[in-house]
Formats: structure tokens, C-alpha cells, sequence
């Protein structure tokens, strides 16, 4: 039987995949989460224009039955007639391998304790994806906010952490691009209108703060009833040629930096990393460097030497496509690595295989736990896998 605190951190992981994946979540009662792709945009503040870069902005549509403000008023509030779809449900429970029952009942109760301190007038958050409280504008009329979470949206927009705001000269003009004076917050408070019962007119929300050019965000049909939206779909859209352009110049700089002679290896920047400059060496069969436990059998997946400017988070992103899983190939090397920051030009380093950790195969839980090993061999405080990992416990 698993923890009800097991089973909420699987749903709210569950739900963010869901988002990361651009897939539409839908909850009864609550509403529909949208992560929603913002093209690039061009701002113009104090006689300066800065292009901007895309990002992923989390949207909310409430659902009919949080706009009712019988519910705010009353104590005992009617019930809604579902708190969990039952394909969400199924799903985690099949994923996790948990019985069906014992999820519906965990997650209905945090959903009734949820609206229960919503209607009450608590500011309350909801599965890590962000806050909702209620707000009280002029002529009695009540607002719905929510804030999405900013640890979300670090997660969302990932995909674009390595594009940073490139100011423009004068004379560089992109007239298929939005330009504005206004710079987007994509943690803006996200504002809807209460309405009364006797209104039988549809729902029509309170226009939030923009949060992007209003050209550049298409506006979504308005929602009436959650239950009644369609099956979620994938919305790709291919990366623009303007930031495709300039990361190739970036490519041929950074090409042309190594070609330079380098006096020592940088730090490590852990998620800053963005690229990988390794020289193929012929494999080398027998070294000593790996320092596993006998109780786990290395099962190597490559052996190299580093390169210049090789780093532990270069070769993570590269064999792991995760930067955070340079913790694995520290321990699989620990007695020749004496500072992880800093690699030795030309030292031999063992890349293990993640099977000999029993990494969780949540992909959120492996990344909590790796940024738990980042801490304790930051601190300096590790000596032993088999015997601390029993002691670690995630976020």
C-alpha cells in the first residue's frame, strides 16, 4: 500500500509530464491547463529594442463549477458530480502500479480540501502547477487568480533556457516579428470573473495583465464546461529561422574557441551547459578509475579522455541527454576526480551505465534524486552509494 504523500507526488509529476509533453490537462471542477508556445517577439524600453526570446506560458481556463459564486457564500457548497477524471486515474495507476481505489479516494480528498480552502477565502496551491485565492474588486464583484508556479514554468521552458534577450542596432528590422513596449511576465496573475447564478449568459473571464504581444498569442475559444473539451492534442510548431540562424553562429564561435589554446578547464555550470567538445579516443579496455561498491559490478557504458574543456555536466548531457546526471559518472570516478568543477585535460574517466543505480523510472523522481547527490558532493559529504542512498530523501 503506498503513502497517500507517495501517491500525490506521482500525480503531481504525472500532470506536469502531461504539460511538458504540450498535452492539454483537464480536471473536473478545476479547469484546463495549457502549456501555450509565445513566438519570439521584438520590445522596445528606454530607446533600446531587445529581442526576445519564445517561451512556454502555462494558461488556465476555469472550469464553470469555480466561477459559481453560490460556492464562496455557502459553507456547505454543492458537490461537483466528479473531483478526478477516470482516465487520470487509471493512468497513474497503471504507471505506479497502484490499486485503482485507493487513488481515486486520495486524490478526491485533496481535491475537496482544496476547494474547501478555496471557497473560504485561503490562497491555496494546487499540485505544484500553481496558487489560487480569491480577490474582491469594486462593486462586489469577486475574482478568480491563479499564479502559475515559477518552478513549472522553469520546466516548461527549458527547451528554451539556452536563448537569452539579444538587444538589436539600429537599422536591424524583422517586420514579421511583433514589436511592443511591454515586456512579458509569464508568471502574471491570471484574473476571472465570479458570476452570479442568475446569469445564464456563458462565462466570460476577466481580461488578465497581457502577458505577450496580444498578436503574437492566438486566443483560445471560450471554454463553458471542462468536461466537454475535446481529447488533448500535441501542438508542434517548428523552431523559428531566426534562432536557428543564430544558434548556428554560435555553433562555429564556440568551434572556433577550441581551436585557442585554453590554460584550464572552466567551472561547471551545471544547467548552463549547452554543448559538448569531446575527442574520440580508441576505447580503453583496462583501467582502475571506476570506485563502485563490489556489490555493484560496473557495467561501463564508455571510457575516454577528457577533452579541453571537458566538463562532468558536458559528458551527462551527451551520454544521459541530462546534465544533472553528472553526479553518476563522479562516483563511477570519485578517487581520480579530487574537484568535480574542475577535470584534468587528458584523464581517463569510466561513463557507467544508470541500470547499476536503480534509478526511479519516474523521470521526475530520478531528477529529484540527482540534484540530491548534486548537494551532498557539492558539500563534500559523499563516500558511499549503496550505503548513503538509503539514508537520502527527495524534496
Amino acid at each position: 500500500m503506498s503513502s497517500k504523500s507517495d501517491i500525490l507526488k506521482q500525480a503531481q509529476a504525472l500532470m506536469q509530464a502531461r504539460l511538458v509533453e504540450q498535452s492539454d490537462l483537464i480536471l473536473p471542477c478545476i479547469g484546463l491547463f495549457r502549456a501555450r508556445f509565445c513566438e519570439e517577439y521584438i520590445c522596445t524600453a528606454e530607446q533600446r529594442r531587445v529581442l526576445m526570446p519564445p517561451e512556454i506560458a502555462l494558461q488556465f481556463v476555469p472550469a464553470e463549477y469555480l466561477l459559481e459564486s453560490e460556492h464562496y457564500t455557502q459553507l456547505d457548497y454543492q458537490a461537483p458530480v466528479t473531483y478526478i477524471a477516470e482516465e487520470f486515474i487509471e493512468a497513474l495507476s497503471l504507471l505506479h502500479n497502484l490499486d485503482v481505489e485507493e487513488v481515486a479516494t486520495v486524490l478526491t480528498a485533496e481535491v475537496k480540501e482544496f476547494l474547501d480552502g478555496l471557497f473560504r477565502g485561503r490562497r491555496v496551491a494546487f499540485f505544484g502547477l500553481g496558487d489560487f485565492f480569491v480577490t474582491e474588486e469594486i462593486a462586489g464583484v469577486l475574482l478568480l487568480n491563479f499564479v502559475p508556479s515559477p518552478a513549472l514554468l522553469d520546466l516548461l521552458n527549458q527547451p528554451f533556457s539556452i536563448y537569452q534577450p539579444t538587444p538589436l542596432r539600429e537599422g536591424v528590422q524583422f517586420p514579421e516579428l511583433q514589436n511592443t513596449t511591454t515586456r512579458a511576465d509569464r508568471s502574471q496573475v491570471q484574473q476571472f470573473a465570479i458570476t452570479e447564478p442568475a446569469l445564464e449568459s456563458p462565462i466570460t473571464a476577466a481580461s488578465p495583465v497581457p502577458t505577450m504581444p496580444e498578436e503574437a498569442i492566438e486566443e483560445p475559444a471560450p471554454v463553458e464546461a471542462v468536461n466537454d473539451i475535446p481529447a488533448p492534442t500535441k501542438k508542434h510548431k517548428p523552431l523559428p529561422l531566426l534562432w536557428i540562424s543564430l544558434a548556428v553562429i554560435g555553433l562555429l564561435l564556440f568551434g572556433l574557441w577550441l581551436l585557442l589554446p585554453q590554460p584550464m578547464a572552466p567551472r561547471y555550470r551545471g544547467a548552463e551547459e549547452i554543448a559538448l567538445s569531446k575527442d574520440t579516443l580508441p576505447e580503453i579496455k583496462d583501467t582502475d578509475t571506476f570506485a563502485l561498491e563490489p556489490s555493484t559490478p560496473p557495467q561501463p557504458l564508455d571510457t575516454l579522455q577528457v577533452s579541453r574543456g571537458g566538463s562532468l555536466a558536458q559528458l551527462a548531457r551527451h551520454y544521459y541527454g541530462n546534465v544533472y546526471y553528472w553526479v553518476y559518472i563522479y562516483m563511477a570516478n570519485k578517487d581520480s576526480i579530487p574537484d568535480p568543477n574542475n577535470l584534468r585535460y587528458g584523464q581517463t574517466l569510466v561513463v557507467p551505465s544508470l541500470e547499476i543505480f536503480d534509478l526511479k523510472k519516474d523521470s521526475l523522481e530520478a531528477l529529484q534524486e540527482a540534484k540530491v547527490w548534486e548537494s551532498i558532493i557539492q558539500n563534500r559529504k559523499f563516500y558511499s552509494y549503496t550505503e548513503q542512498r538509503a539514508t537520502i530523501s527527495l524534496p
